[in-house]
């Protein structure tokens, strides 16, 4: 099951702050969003820095490394300047995220 998947990458601790993580994972997707819109090098690089950052690779290896291709992938068309493909690809990322939260957390 995929859902149980994308938890499984980013789940660390108990879970409260498991919930507080799923949180701040998608945060750190809409920084990076944000970084694409404004076509920012930087800002781009240090938050796929932190979703890499917060990979669980003990819990679902292969989907880590999937997620860390994935990130390495936008920043190859962040360093092309293709902020929009980035994006395409985080905001599919995102989304399967956002749409793990709400069944997560009962929303």
């Amino acid at each position: 099951m995929m859902k149980g998947r994308i938890e499984g990458a980013y789940s660390k601790g108990p879970a409260g702050e498991m919930a507080k993580q799923q949180r701040m994972v998608l945060r750190m997707y809409d920084e990076a969003l944000g970084a694409c819109v404004t076509a920012d090098p930087v800002a781009l690089n240090a938050a796929i820095d932190l979703l890499i950052d917060k990979l669980d690779y003990a819990l679902w290896p292969e989907l880590a490394m999937s997620l860390r291709e994935a990130y390495q992938v936008c920043r190859n068309h962040c360093e092309a300047g293709d902020f929009h493909e980035a994006g395409r690809i985080l905001a599919t990322l995102r989304k399967s995220w956002e749409g793990h939260q709400g069944d997560k957390l009962g929303q």
